[in-house]
């Protein structure tokens, strides 16, 4: 098994909380396709990370690009095993597995998120048949974190109820914005379709729930925070219409995000959260 020592680390990787997320991201049902491109490039320099130092987080690691090959015919992007290293050389990894765990994720950049994973990537040569990238790693590590340009507003889905939350107007669903809301909200959030459910039915209303667990070691609080779609129960397994949903590095919790269409409020009935 590889373990790179080098004197400096090649970039750094956001919590395992937020690689979380980003995984969940790629799998989450109607998410914007240029949010699962940048996931995918995320995972994909953690993947990197963990090919050359074993798994061992605090070690350091040489690497700032990764060679990836688009095949044309079947629409397919796959790793070719091969990395750069910060002063230009081109290396291949030494696992046998590293193509394979490196292409699990990069079967995730297609033609629908084109935009945003090309802009991480330099094209290296190509012909009708296939085209040979360079994935910059460090920029894919940035990426996926928390956008500085989130901003607080109010949002609603229904005119009736109006919840606080954090938005990056730029960023979009369908024409519907994506916000991220604290715990309080979120609790809140639980009663209010929990009501909605018992007024129009469960097949009509995803739920949302917060189950807290006590607390920590260290006195943190414990809060788990899942939605339940009904309309599907009965048609999918109970583990695929229940979506557990992790805290972003700031925090906040995304609900409904790129699934509910949700809007800016035209008036707050609330405080900030």
């Amino acid at each position: 098994m590889t373990h790179q020592p080098t004197a400096a680390q090649s970039y750094t990787l956001p919590d395992s909380l937020t690689l979380a997320e980003a995984a969940d991201r790629t799998e989450a049902h109607g998410a914007a396709p240029a949010d699962v491109a940048r996931a995918v490039c995320l995972l994909l320099a953690a993947t990197v990370r963990d090919l050359l130092t074993g798994d061992d987080h605090d070690a350091k690691f040489d690497a700032v690009g990764l060679e990836l090959l688009r095949n044309h015919v079947l629409g397919t992007m796959t790793a070719t095993g091969y990395y750069w290293t910060a002063d230009g050389g081109r290396r291949q990894f030494e696992e046998a597995c590293a193509s394979y765990e490196l292409t699990g994720w990069s079967c995730d950049l297609t033609d629908e998120n084109r935009d945003a994973w090309e802009a991480l990537c330099t094209v290296l040569d190509g012909d009708d048949l296939s085209t040979r990238y360079r994935l910059d790693l460090p920029r894919a590590a940035a990426c996926f974190l928390a956008d500085p340009a989130l901003i607080p507003t109010h949002v609603q889905i229904s005119t009736d109820r109006i919840y606080p939350a954090y938005v990056d107007p730029s960023r979009r669903w369908n024409g519907w914005v994506v916000p991220r809301f604290s715990l309080g909200t979120v609790r809140q959030l639980a009663i209010d379709t929990a009501s909605d459910a018992d007024e129009w039915g469960h097949d009509s209303v995803p739920t949302v729930h917060v189950i807290d667990g006590g607390t920590d070691r260290d006195g943190r609080p414990r809060v788990v925070v899942l939605t339940v779609d009904w309309s599907y129960h009965g048609q999918e397994d109970p583990k695929e219409i229940t979506h557990v949903l992790t805290p972003c590095a700031d925090g906040l919790y995304s609900v409904g995000g790129c699934e509910w269409t949700w809007s800016i409020a035209d008036a707050p009935t609330t405080d900030a959260p």
